[in-house]
């Protein structure tokens, strides 16, 4: 059963991970919310078992949302997490993200610790060289189901007009969100590839949770 990462938030209270972990667990219910009301709106919801954005791919995370990942897993995969802590975890030898199974139909297995760009993709806009959204099918997403809407739609870009005109609604801008997550670490803007930054921020978690659980009241 997945359960968000609400016990791992307890326990770090009175941190600076908690109030990066707060944060990030508020943007990520805003822009589900934001998007549940797109997806609505557009019926634009991926395939069924369709994964095609996990293949020759693997995302970069910031630290606010490597920590979210670490302490999803450490609260709902915890077996996980440690492996991946201390290196013995078999990643999937299939040219995909590190976190990719063939065999669910799901693919995803850290779907509800997923990083922004894995919610995003798909389900945003970008802004064009004006600085105004802009909406592009997912290429991955069926010619035929796009040639079935009325009216068609095709794998070219739509400005803001045309979207809206399209749908009366937008996305989520994808560089909107993402400013918001890199303001919750303003030291520390870089990102770094899933498979180096998520045992490292594991091992951080485990050692903080230590350490508070070690403190005497």
């Amino acid at each position: 059963m997945d359960c968000g990462i609400d016990e791992i938030l307890l326990r770090l209270k009175g941190t600076r991970e908690y109030e990066i972990l707060s944060g990030i667990k508020e943007i990520y219910y805003s822009l589900e919310k934001c998007q549940n009301e797109w997806y609505a709106r557009t019926e634009f919801t991926c395939p069924a078992g369709c994964g095609k954005c996990c293949h020759n791919f693997e995302p970069d995370l910031s630290e606010a949302e490597a920590l979210y990942l670490a302490a999803w897993l450490l609260q709902n995969q915890t077996d996980k997490a440690y492996s991946i802590a201390d290196g013995t975890f078999t990643y999937s030898p299939e040219r995909t993200c590190i976190l990719f199974d063939n065999e669910n139909s799901y693919h995803c297995t850290c779907y509800n610790g997923r990083a922004f760009i894995c919610r995003l993709f798909g389900g945003s806009c970008v802004k064009d060289k004006n600085g105004f959204p802009c909406w592009r099918p997912c290429k991955f997403y069926p010619d035929s189901r796009l040639a079935s809407h009325k009216p068609p739609i095709f794998h070219r870009e739509y400005d803001m007009e045309e979207t809206m005109q399209l749908f009366g609604t937008l996305p989520p801008v994808m560089s909107d969100v993402t400013a918001q997550a890199l303001g919750f670490t303003p030291e520390n803007e870089k990102t770094e590839p899933l498979r180096k930054i998520l045992p490292e921020k594991i091992r951080l978690l485990v050692t903080i949770l230590s350490f508070l659980e070690s403190t005497p009241a």
